[in-house]
């Protein structure tokens, strides 16, 4: 179709002059290769629309999966292939030769090369059924059947509150915004549909400070929408002189940001370049001073249900363990409801968290551990007592962790994941130790991204 064409041809030609520092992976495919019809069957994990091929590569003929960016079930499209994984062959949409009915206009002028999302193209019901129902055969391939499935939380658009962009200074501009996966080009947000406009406006902010970087200066930006304002911190690929970090200072008011700081290469502790007032945020009676860069729930949407969750979870439980607890994201809520509190993780989140507990007067209910819970879970004996265990690790799961929980013989536990195949095996193991899955909850973090974050309770 002339408009899609049109479309693809203005965000390829955008997108040449912002290439980020990181080449894209994957080999790339001769350009003389013939473009080639396809029939999309469904739509892979990471949401591109999938179709099988036959192509002559290394001069002998291959059955190939082809795997479509913005592409939906049933379509017919005229493709052509770009670059080959060991999955099989990435391609893009040339024409729309007989589109689904489940297709809808897209509010975002750079999808669909932007990373930021997935599904811009896709009517929202379509997108939500997809959505569910990979979660469902997730669930269902591990043998884990909850006794209750809870209704999805949809977070919608313009709620992320914590976002990573991607920046890049050359001679005549200052780009910032997301990278396309598979990508090398760092699409600039304009416009955005995902962000939270407090966060947007401050991205437009920096479009002009950039300015002030050295010509050739590139990395990454973090922004987190605390409750007193923006926090950012860049992440350079080359350390920041002494002179450049005076320079943007002197001009980070502009912004309008709350908080600007700056982690070099190579350094533990990133630098502080500029504030304006004292940096909040507040969970139950807890005021926190997170560190710049902290880790957040995605969505305040998402981060309120998924702390109801834990509520839940918790239930008459008085004596709790928070594994992973980071800066007490899903336990702070818990301390003004009489209970007592093992919180464990990496020591620098702990530390925002105990300062916090502290200066509440809360400190004397909690028990505050470091470590890294990879290598020295949380043992059974350490356990001991404990009437439920809140588990929330990293996408890799916490396979060691669940094993102490077991031996323990915990009475519940609280398991929250941002990847469902991690979960998936976490939870057969508890299942296998008697316990039950009593109920399970979607929530719709990442909105119109393949992303799954998910909450479940188990109990003996």
């Amino acid at each position: 179709m002339k408009n899609w064409n049109q479309v693809s041809r203005k965000i390829r030609r955008g997108s040449k002059r912002f290439a980020k520092h990181t080449p894209a992976t994957g080999r790339k495919l001769p350009r003389n290769l013939p473009d080639m019809e396809c029939i999309i069957t469904h739509l892979g994990a990471r949401g591109d629309g999938v179709a099988e091929t036959e192509m002559t590569l290394d001069n002998r003929p291959q059955k190939l999966k082809l795997f479509i960016p913005a592409a939906l079930p049933n379509e017919r499209l005229r493709v052509k292939p770009i670059s080959l994984y060991s999955e099989g062959v990435r391609a893009d949409i040339l024409e729309l030769i007989e589109q689904s009915p489940y297709r809808k206009a897209s509010s975002c002028d750079v999808f669909p090369a932007c990373g930021g999302c997935q599904f811009q193209h896709m009517h929202i019901k379509a997108y939500q059924n997809w959505k569910e129902k990979a979660l469902c055969g997730v669930l269902s391939k591990a043998g884990i059947t909850p006794e209750q499935t809870r209704p999805t939380i949809w977070t919608g658009p313009r709620s992320r509150r914590r976002v990573t962009l991607s920046f890049r200074r050359i001679k005549d501009s200052f780009i910032i915004g997301f990278v396309g996966r598979a990508s090398q080009f760092i699409q600039p947000v304009s416009s955005c549909t995902i962000m939270l406009p407090g966060l947007h406006e401050t991205t437009l902010k920096l479009w002009e400070w950039g300015h002030h970087l050295p010509i050739g200066s590139a990395g990454q930006c973090q922004l987190n929408l605390l409750d007193s304002g923006v926090d950012v911190l860049l992440k350079p690929f080359e350390a920041f002189t002494h002179d450049t970090l005076s320079t943007i200072a002197n001009e980070t008011k502009k912004i309008k940001c709350q908080r600007l700081s700056v982690l070099n290469p190579g350094e533990d502790e990133p630098v502080l370049i500029y504030a304006e007032g004292e940096v909040r945020l507040r969970w139950g009676d807890l005021d926190l001073m997170p560190p710049s860069g902290a880790f957040l729930q995605a969505s305040l949407i998402g981060e309120s249900a998924l702390q109801d969750a834990v509520s839940d979870c918790v239930a008459d439980a008085r004596n709790i363990a928070d594994i992973f607890c980071g800066s007490g994201t899903l336990s702070a809520p818990l301390l003004n409801k009489g209970k007592t509190l093992i919180a464990a993780d990496s020591a620098s989140s702990v530390t925002h968290f105990q300062q916090a507990a502290n200066k509440a007067g809360y400190g004397h209910e909690v028990t505050f551990l470091r470590r890294n819970l990879f290598d020295a879970p949380l043992r059974a004996e350490e356990l001991v007592g404990i009437g439920c265990a809140i588990i929330d690790p990293p996408r890799s799961g916490a396979s060691l962790q669940i094993r102490e929980v077991i031996k323990a013989h915990t009475p519940s536990v609280a398991m929250i994941s941002c990847n469902p195949h991690s979960f998936a095996r976490d939870a057969r193991q508890l299942l296998a130790a008697g316990y039950k899955c009593e109920w399970l909850r979607m929530i719709d973090q990442f909105h119109l991204t393949p992303h799954t974050e998910l909450v479940a309770r188990f109990a003996l």
